[in-house]
């Protein structure tokens, strides 16, 4: 999947699950000679926010859980 932002100038491209696979950007909005840099620190910041995200989610679950198994279910897990 591919998101276009600024008119088309930027776009990410994310597969099935949301990871970003890869992001563009026109060299007309930053200095040409540094496009790949800029795109490698984006996806590098993006996965870093994704991580974070994800940390966070598992966080809230294991609270929402109770911080451990299940109630009532014994041994069935494991």
């Amino acid at each position: 999947y591919t998101g276009i932002s600024g008119g088309g100038v930027v776009k990410v491209t994310v597969d099935g699950k949301g990871n970003i696979k890869g992001i563009s950007i026109d060299p007309v909005v930053v200095d040409p000679n540094e496009v790949e840099m800029l795109e490698d620190l984006i996806v590098a910041g993006a996965r870093e926010a994704q991580d974070r995200a994800r940390k966070e989610l598992e966080r809230e679950m294991d609270q929402a859980a109770g911080g451990g198994a299940l109630p009532g279910l014994g041994g069935l897990l494991g």
